[in-house]
């Protein structure tokens, strides 16, 4: 099979948005479905607001046949990216998520294969009793 030498670069641009607030359950909920030809996933933000009454974990990974493949939890304090003085949360924090994939910017990554693979998140220990955290997704399709 000949090898492909030429580079592939994301085509369509695309943000996942998704919003948990009180009252939601605790179950995984998809925030970026993978595109037909895969995805390149270059960020995901949290902030949370200010009527929270606790910071909120939240726990990120790939699902696949229905299989969660956890990647990492992140921590979004009272007021993240809601106040000035607490900015929002970089949820593919390398210092937190050792091993993910490094681009030529040295920013970390995640790739989806297609749309069997589907980014997704859940509350973890801290069930959201009042307020909301907001998570996006900053993403492109190949």
């Amino acid at each position: 099979m000949p090898q492909n030498v030429n580079p592939t670069f994301v085509k369509t641009p695309n943000n996942g948005l998704i919003l948990i607030s009180s009252g939601s359950s605790n179950a995984q909920v998809t925030i970026y479905t993978g595109g037909v030809s895969g995805s390149k996933i270059i960020g995901l933000i949290a902030t949370c607001s200010t009527n929270t009454s606790a910071a909120v974990d939240v726990n990120w990974g790939i699902t696949n046949g229905g299989t969660f493949f956890p990647l990492g939890t992140g921590s979004a304090p009272i007021g993240a990216g809601y106040l000035g003085t607490i900015p929002a949360v970089n949820m593919m924090n390398t210092a937190n998520i050792p091993g993910l994939p490094l681009d030529s910017n040295g920013n970390p990554y995640v790739l989806l294969k297609s749309t069997a693979d589907t980014l997704v998140v859940k509350q973890a220990s801290t069930v959201i009793t009042s307020g909301q955290i907001n998570l996006t997704a900053i993403s492109g399709d190949f």
